[in-house]
């Protein structure tokens, strides 16, 4: 029995479903996608938040802005706890750091203290403006070459009327003045241009909000406020029976 026309037709006709050929290119095309999918992955592994805000942390910084330790690999198991919070537009902050700064530094360096800064900004708000941001990245900036304590006096000696300062031109020779030189001098320079540290800059605003320091200077031994008279006393306010961070010190 011959087939008739129409089983002809269904036996030359084209076959269901793909071909081989598709189907390789398919499977050609899914593999495709798949090595560059794990390309991607890992590509984005090194742009995770942790590595960014590992890159952003200026040397010997603890994380979340919680402050800066001067000389932290000195401390002896019995130093007190000294968290001192300024901020560089702060007149009374200069008048502290000039009369107590250095010797914060030389109590820290033998051991006796262990010295936290913490670099608030709020006065960019009281006083429109970024100057105290500014300042505060560069005295991070300055923390890479080993010379935080160093810097923060410096701009503290060299502090402009509330408002006026200060310029990148001025932290730039802050820094210069303290002797970041060399191979420091233009990874500082590229620091205080780029604002390299401008997030933890703003951390540490929010962190002393949150632990309760909204002005300044404030000082706290062991975590409790040196008296507003021994403030007054160290920065040789007129009036105040005058004093010594030491002497604060041996009485807390």
């Amino acid at each position: 029995m011959r087939p008739d026309a129409s089983d002809k037709l269904a036996s030359v006709g084209p076959r269901k479903g793909p071909s081989k050929a598709v189907i390789a290119s398919v499977v050609g095309l899914v593999a495709v996608l798949a090595i560059g999918l794990v390309a991607f992955m890992s590509l984005r592994k090194d742009e995770t938040p942790q590595a960014t805000s590992a890159k952003s942390l200026p040397q010997g910084a603890m994380a979340g802005g919680k402050g800066m330790p001067v000389f932290a690999d000195k401390a002896k198991d019995s130093a007190k706890t000294v968290d001192v919070y300024l901020d560089f537009q702060c007149p009374f902050c200069g008048k502290f750091e000039k009369a107590q700064g250095e010797k914060l530094t030389e109590l820290a360096k033998s051991g006796d203290i262990k010295l936290n800064y913490h670099v608030k900004t709020f006065l960019d708000e009281n006083i429109p403006g970024d100057n105290s941001a500014r300042a505060a990245n560069a005295a991070f900036c300055s923390a890479n070459a080993g010379k935080f304590a160093e810097f923060t006096r410096e701009t503290f000696e060299n502090q402009p009327e509330e408002g006026k300062g200060y310029t990148q031109d001025d932290l730039l020779e802050f820094g210069k003045n303290v002797g970041i030189s060399d191979g420091a001098e233009s990874a500082f320079a590229s620091c205080v241009k780029n604002n390299t540290y401008g997030s933890y800059v703003e951390q540490t605003e929010e962190q002393t909000n949150k632990d309760g320091v909204n002005s300044t200077p404030v000082v706290k031994i062991n975590g409790k406020d040196v008296e507003n008279a021994d403030m007054a006393g160290m920065m040789n306010i007129e009036g105040s029976t005058p004093t010594t961070i030491d002497k604060v010190l041996a009485k807390s």
